[in-house]
């Protein structure tokens, strides 16, 4: 899972990513690797149990759900007390698409957060391949008409 922190509510620039993973050492090895590339956003390691715990979660801004996690079952990487405690500003995406509500979605729809799913992700990695091997344009509007009910 990860977390983007803005310090300024009306700014969109990244200033810190928080990388939650079930152990502390994947997340300091996915922190460290990024950092070297992406010199402008600080990135902080964090397991789920200090997560919870975490001071400034009053300053997350988006949360990402890229885990597998509610994808086959009813599980949520986080948890529903987490989820309230973020404010009402924030929008929570998880990649999922299948089911088209995870219940990480759940939670957060319940809490009158913005939600999204992995649908428009999906879509637009179609359409981006399809244009790289057809030389052809990709029917988005189309496409989207037609998914509209997923």
């Amino acid at each position: 899972v990860v977390l983007t922190l803005s310090f300024r509510r009306a700014s969109l620039k990244v200033k810190k990513t928080l990388v939650v993973s079930r152990d502390l050492q994947t997340s300091e090895i996915f922190c460290t690797n990024r950092e070297q590339v992406l010199e402008n956003i600080s990135f902080e390691p964090l397991n789920y149990a200090t997560l919870e715990l975490y001071s400034q979660i009053h300053n997350i801004s988006v949360v990402i759900n890229s885990t597998p996690v509610g994808m086959y079952d009813s599980n949520s990487p986080l948890s529903e007390n987490f989820i309230k405690r973020l404010n009402k500003e924030v929008l929570v995406y998880d990649l999922i698409y299948n089911p088209p509500k995870t219940k990480l979605l759940d939670f957060a729809e319940k809490n009158n957060l913005k939600i999204l799913n992995g649908k428009s992700m999906l879509i637009n990695q179609a359409g981006k391949a399809f244009e790289l091997w057809t030389e052809t344009k990709f029917p988005y509007d189309y496409i989207n008409k037609l998914t509209l009910s997923f």
